[in-house]
């Protein structure tokens, strides 16, 4: 029944659409009724046909485990809008904004969200058009603009982690720390930025060349952990992702491991410059 009300809530909109180009076309012309439909009747054709085809945008969707994290419990309480959804603590005066991988259901980083959270730290995960972070590279902004917090720590997953890193090099004054999951930094990072680049040893996604080529856009003092048997697609909960490998551990693992390293990163009081290290 939803699908049906939100079919026709559409299609009204495309015909609103339509009538208003359509005028707009014959603003300056005195055509007759006949030649306003036929072109009235090829634009909501055209638009109704894109519409379509960007609806049908295959995604991975989020893992049934996924969808029972995405609750309030009694340390965090979760909200969720069109621009993001969160775990909040009462009092948290440090936030991580996330951004999720391109393609992926954001609601598949529920997990390590969650867990990040019940750490004391409140966690938003920004949500983009069609899945893909980069339509919505300044999503991060609204909440700064909506909050006030002491530390704000930034990351993301594969393109999201790119998108994630390319938002610190433009704010670096209001960003405490970068990390990124499989993936690899936009441009420069600045100095006063504490950094931390994780991936699994059987990514089969990320680029390695070009990972080590942008090495050098990495801080002095930063941190890189390789989580043996660790693959691209077990960060979140949305099965494996094509061209991927075959990880050697399980996902769950994976995503704890995840969640232990960025909450040290978060929390510790000191960072040091460390070349590389491997969670077994």
């Amino acid at each position: 029944m939803k699908f049906i009300s939100f079919g026709i809530a559409v299609f009204l909109i495309l015909l609103v659409i339509s009538f208003f180009l359509t005028k707009r076309i014959f603003r300056y012309s005195k055509k007759g009724f006949v030649k306003r439909l036929i072109v009235f009747t090829l634009i909501q054709v055209f638009l109704t046909s894109v519409t379509i085809l960007v609806l049908m945008i295959p995604y991975y969707k989020a893992g049934e485990t996924a969808h029972q994290f995405l609750h309030s419990d009694e340390k965090t309480e979760f909200i969720d809008n069109k621009k993001y959804y969160a775990f909040l603590n009462d009092s948290s005066r440090t936030a991580v904004i996330f951004y999720p991988g391109s393609s992926v259901d954001e609601y598949a980083y529920s997990y390590l969200a969650s867990s990040i959270a019940a750490d004391g730290v409140d966690v938003y995960v920004i949500k983009s058009p069609l899945h893909f972070p980069l339509l919505n590279g300044k999503g991060a902004a609204n909440i700064f603009q909506e909050t006030d917090y002491e530390k704000i720590f930034i990351g993301g997953h594969s393109l999201g982690g790119y998108v994630a890193s390319r938002y610190a090099s433009d704010s670096y004054s209001e960003i405490d720390g970068l990390f990124l999951l499989g993936a690899y930094p936009f441009g420069k990072i600045d100095e006063r930025i504490r950094f931390i680049s994780i991936y699994g040893s059987e990514d089969g996604i990320l680029d390695r060349k070009e990972y080590e080529a942008r090495r050098q856009y990495w801080p002095k003092d930063s941190e890189e952990q390789v989580i043996d048997g660790g693959n691209h697609s077990y960060f979140a909960d949305y099965g494996l992702q094509r061209l991927d490998h075959e990880a050697l551990i399980d996902r769950k693992t994976q995503m704890e491991l995840t969640h232990k390293l960025i909450s040290e990163f978060i929390w510790s009081p000191t960072h040091g410059s460390l070349t590389m290290q491997t969670t077994e």
